[in-house]
């Protein structure tokens, strides 16, 4: 009965020892079908390409090949050695992937030799020690298996973050650009202008139509403006920066507004009333969309109507031509 027993605990540890072998060579199997390139992380930049996309995060996957990933393979357990009894020379070293195939092999036939000694007690302590090293061998596999486990992409983990940040960005992007529309904005004092310009305030002179440009030049973006009238006889518009002041907007050159009922672009004069006619105390916007090529105007907080598309300039100046003693306030938001 003991010899039945010891050789049914034989037989156990023998059909363990199989089993981690079996296990083993699938595990090198799966490794041996893993594509060439793996891909080993991402990295990630930021781009600002345009003022209307603030930030964009851009995603590049970064790839090495098998045998650079298996390379950097460093086992955190090693192998116990056993006493050769059969002088099979085994050499122990575990540090490549190959040595790993060997030695799984190696230790799976030399164990075999030990089914002669039946189930005596040196062969039952031998082959638990194989075992170890066995289990110890799947623990390197599995290891080295891990090293193949394709990176996880964070880009859809970081896009609300990349959102959020490009809000608070476009928010005071729009608060720095009011604040410096608002301290830059000045009329041009040089000489040529047909009017009086105090501070913010232009008055006509003279019984005849004389303008004044804006000091600032705008070549991209959306521009916007609000004035203060005193009556209807003022055209406000815009003219290429390289035009000379025209006494009359649009009369020539340029493009205006009058007074809510006609429309004056490069000496075409066209009827377009956008509701009741400006009256002295209006406040009167318009906006220059450099971008759209586009002109717009509203009165009062109204409906804004867009009063000239497909314009062609590339830098402009905003212009108001006024009738005698008329005036417009430029009004800072």
């Amino acid at each position: 009965k003991i010899v039945e027993e010891m050789e049914r605990r034989d037989d156990v540890l023998f059909r363990k020892l199989n089993a981690l072998f079996v296990v083993n060579k699938e595990i090198i199997e799966r490794i041996d079908r893993h594509p060439s390139m793996i891909s080993v992380g991402f990295t990630y930049t930021w781009n600002t390409p345009n003022i209307k996309e603030l930030f964009q995060i851009i995603e590049q996957e970064n790839k090495k090949t098998k045998e650079q990933v298996m390379s950097a393979w460093k086992p955190s357990v090693h192998l116990q050695p056993i006493n050769d009894l059969f002088n099979d020379k085994i050499d122990w070293t575990c540090k490549k992937f190959t040595d790993a195939i060997r030695l799984n092999d190696q230790l799976h036939q030399v164990c075999q030799k030990y089914k002669m000694f039946g189930g005596t007690e040196e062969a039952v302590v031998a082959i638990q020690e194989f075992l170890t090293n066995m289990e110890i061998l799947q623990q390197m596999l599995g290891e080295i298996e891990t090293l193949f486990l394709p990176a996880q992409s964070r880009l859809q983990e970081l896009m609300p973050h990349v959102q959020a940040i490009n809000k608070i960005t476009s928010e005071s992007r729009q608060d720095m650009t009011q604040v410096f529309e608002t301290s830059q904005f000045a009329w041009d004092t040089s000489p040529g202008s047909d009017s009086i310009i105090d501070g913010m305030t232009v008055r006509g002179i003279g019984t005849k139509w004389g303008s004044c440009l804006s000091k600032e030049r705008y070549n991209s973006g959306v521009h916007t403006w609000s004035f203060n009238i005193s009556g209807p006889n003022i055209i406000i518009g815009v003219v290429s920066s390289s035009d000379d002041i025209p006494r009359l907007v649009g009369k020539t050159r340029g493009w205006g507004y009058h007074a809510g009922i006609t429309l004056f672009e490069h000496g075409k004069e066209t009827p377009y009333r956008s509701g009741q006619q400006w009256r002295a105390g209006d406040v009167v916007s318009m906006k220059l969309d450099i971008d759209k090529g586009t002109l717009s105007y509203e009165a009062n907080g109204g409906n804004e109507i867009v009063a000239f598309n497909q314009m062609p300039g590339k830098e402009y100046r905003m212009i108001a031509s006024l009738f005698r003693s008329n005036s417009i306030t430029y009004l800072p938001k």
